[in-house]
């Protein structure tokens, strides 16, 4: 019986080291992630309210925003009946009544 207890001590010391081990590892974590978020909020909190930084990145995807052009058209609200039919045309839609 002796012996079961010192092997169950022994493997309950190494589950208690691997946790505090576990722990210790977690707590750091969590210190630098405070570090980096109050880094980010400093930065935040010293730029003026409603001012852009100064040193945008242009988002790859769209390449050069300056050369996207958007065409909007405002259309009055129509109702639709039975005769009417709707067909498309360069990326519009064009409905004839």
């Amino acid at each position: 019986m002796e012996k079961i207890v010192e092997k169950f001590i022994a493997s309950q010391t190494k589950v208690n080291e691997d946790i505090g081990q576990a722990l210790r590892n977690q707590y750091s974590m969590i210190r630098n992630l405070e570090r980096t978020v109050g880094t980010i909020a400093q930065v935040l909190n010293e730029r003026p309210n409603g001012e852009l930084p100064p040193n945008t990145q242009v988002n790859p995807k769209y390449g050069d925003a300056r050369k996207i052009h958007i065409n909007v058209l405002n259309t009055p609200t129509i109702e639709v009946s039975k005769s009417t039919s709707v067909k498309k045309s360069d990326d519009l839609h064009v409905v004839q009544v």
